[in-house]
């Protein structure tokens, strides 16, 4: 499946009816990202670190934890972007606006080796990613700009109506900060 072309950030609707902020680790060595393999919603998928947090201001400390908890260390996070997503969601939630700080950690062979011992990480590079039913087509795009190795702000308009995993990107953008 190719990647859906970026459109023109006015053709996204930013309608919603509730706001929640989040914060992404993105874990990155060479052209490989680190994903976690887990079940949600009676499906297996690969995802991302990350956690909701209160506000934008708090998500690289909330960051520094998520980091600890999964890896027993906390390693310098630098600033990948941002990304808000519209997501359709079955009610009560309707339209959301999810707000995400993205942060990417960037590990050499020797930090990798070291810093993983969990049997349900996987590393993937770009191919894998696109080529993989168990990523979202939302985090594709994520997880494809964090390999690009450049800081990105997105947009996003995702339908969510079925399983988490069944959600459909129907438009993106980028966007200045």
């Amino acid at each position: 499946m190719e990647l859906l072309k970026p459109t023109v950030i006015s053709m996204i609707s930013t309608k919603h009816d509730i706001k929640k902020t989040s914060a992404l680790l993105l874990i990155t060595k060479g052209d490989e990202l680190l994903l976690q393999k887990i079940d949600h919603q009676a499906a297996i998928i690969y995802d991302a670190f990350g956690t909701f947090v209160d506000s934008i201001a708090g998500a690289e400390a909330q960051i520094m934890k998520v980091q600890k908890e999964n890896f027993g260390s906390s390693l310098k996070v630098e600033s990948a972007g941002n990304v808000v997503a519209y997501i359709d969601k079955p009610q009560p939630d309707g339209r959301v606006q999810l707000t995400t700080a993205v942060y990417r950690l960037k590990l050499n062979q020797n930090q990798a080796s070291k810093l993983l011992n969990k049997h349900n990480y996987i590393w993937l590079n770009a191919k894998a990613i696109q080529e993989s039913e168990l990523i979202r087509e939302d985090d594709k795009l994520i997880f494809n700009l964090a390999l690009s190795d450049q800081k990105f702000n997105i947009i996003m308009d995702v339908n969510q109506h079925g399983q988490w995993i069944n959600a459909k990107l129907l438009a993106w953008a980028r966007f200045s900060t």
